[in-house]
C-alpha cells in the first residue's frame, strides 16, 4: 500500500496515511495522534504521557502516564510526591502541583486508586465527584501483612488466616492415652494470631488409669498457645460439654466443666467440679464408655 505524506495534518486527513486519507498519524507541536476514521485513537503528549481514546491530562512533573479513555489511567513515579510508585486509577489523577483531582468533574462516579509503592500495596477511595477529593487509604498489603483505613502499625497487621483440621488426642495425666472410637473430629480457624478450635470424641472403653489424683487431658491443638507470663488469660478459654459421665465413685455428680490451657503449649486440662463440694477436682474419675466430649476454646498464639 502506498503511504502517502501529504494529508492536511489535520485528524480527518492526517499527515501520514495510505489509501485512506482520513486514518494516519497527525504531527501536532510536540505531539502526535494515531487516527483511525478521522479520530484521534491515542495522542503522545510533549511529555511522553499516552492517552488511549483521550488527550492526556496534565499530571504532576516527573508522572509518566497512559490515560485510558476520560476516567482511567495507569501511571509510574511521583504520586503523591513520593518517588517509587506505580498506581491504577480510576475518575482520579494528580494535578500539576502532585494533588489528587477528579478526571472528569461532570462524571458521577467516585474515585479510587491502586499503588505500588514502598513494597506495599495500597487502595485509597475518595467519594467525592468533583473537584481536589480528599482520599482515603482504606486498605494496605505489605511486609507485615494486611492492614486497614491507613493504620501503618505492623503490630496491627493481619498477616495469616488460615481454615483446616487436626486429629485431638485425649489423655489421663501421669496415664497415657485414652482409647477414644474413630469419631474423633477436629478443626480450626486461625486469623492473625487468635485461634478458635472444635472437637468431639468419644471414649472408648472405661479408663483403668483413671484416679483422683490425674487431670482429663486434651493435646495436639494445631498451633501452641502465646506464653502470657502465667497472668492467667489462658486459662477458662471457651466452652466444653461433657456427656454420660460415671457418677459410682467418691466425687459423685459434677456441676460444670471448665478449660485449662496450659501456657506455650497444644494441650490443657479438662477440670469438672464436684457437685457436693463445688471444688474443682482432677477428674478423670469421671471418664468411663461412651463418654463423649464437645469443645470449643479460643486461645492467642505466636505462630
Amino acid at each position: 500500500m502506498t503511504v502517502k505524506i501529504d494529508g492536511t495534518n489535520t485528524e480527518a486527513n492526517p499527515a501520514f496515511t495510505g489509501a485512506d486519507t482520513d486514518t494516519g498519524l497527525q504531527c501536532g507541536t510536540n505531539e502526535l495522534k494515531l487516527v483511525t476514521g478521522g479520530t484521534a485513537r491515542a495522542t503522545v503528549d510533549s511529555s511522553g504521557r499516552i492517552g488511549l481514546d483521550a488527550t492526556p491530562t496534565a499530571q504532576f512533573t516527573g508522572h509518566s502516564l497512559f490515560q485510558i479513555g476520560a476516567q482511567a489511567s495507569l501511571g509510574a513515579n511521583q504520586a503523591l510526591s513520593t518517588t517509587g510508585q506505580t498506581y491504577l486509577t480510576h475518575n482520579l489523577c494528580f494535578d500539576t502541583s502532585g494533588n489528587y483531582q477528579v478526571f472528569n468533574t461532570g462524571s458521577a462516579n467516585e474515585g479510587s486508586i491502586i499503588q505500588l509503592v514502598d513494597g506495599s500495596i495500597r487502595f485509597r477511595t475518595s467519594a467525592a465527584t468533583t473537584g481536589t477529593p480528599s482520599v482515603g487509604e482504606r486498605v494496605r498489603i505489605d511486609a507485615n501483612g494486611l492492614k486497614f483505613n491507613g493504620d501503618t502499625a505492623a503490630a496491627n497487621a493481619l498477616h495469616d488466616y488460615e481454615e483446616g483440621t487436626f486429629t485431638p488426642r485425649l489423655a489421663i495425666e501421669n496415664g497415657g492415652d485414652v482409647t477414644v472410637y474413630t469419631n474423633k473430629k477436629g478443626s480450626y480457624v486461625k486469623v492473625g494470631s487468635l485461634v478458635t478450635v472444635w472437637f468431639n470424641l468419644t471414649v472408648n472403653g472405661t479408663p483403668s488409669n483413671r484416679s483422683t489424683s490425674n487431670a482429663i487431658e486434651f493435646h495436639d491443638l494445631p498451633f501452641d498457645s502465646t506464653d502470657d507470663d502465667n497472668d492467667g488469660a489462658q486459662y477458662y478459654i471457651g466452652s466444653i460439654r461433657i456427656n454420660d459421665v460415671d457418677t459410682s465413685h467418691t466425687y459423685g455428680d459434677l456441676s460444670e466443666v471448665i478449660i485449662r490451657l496450659n501456657n506455650n503449649s497444644d494441650n490443657g486440662r479438662i477440670v469438672p467440679r464436684d457437685a457436693s463440694s463445688s471444688g474443682l477436682a482432677n477428674g478423670s474419675l469421671w471418664l468411663k464408655d461412651n463418654t463423649s466430649i464437645h469443645a470449643t476454646i479460643t486461645y492467642r498464639t505466636d505462630a
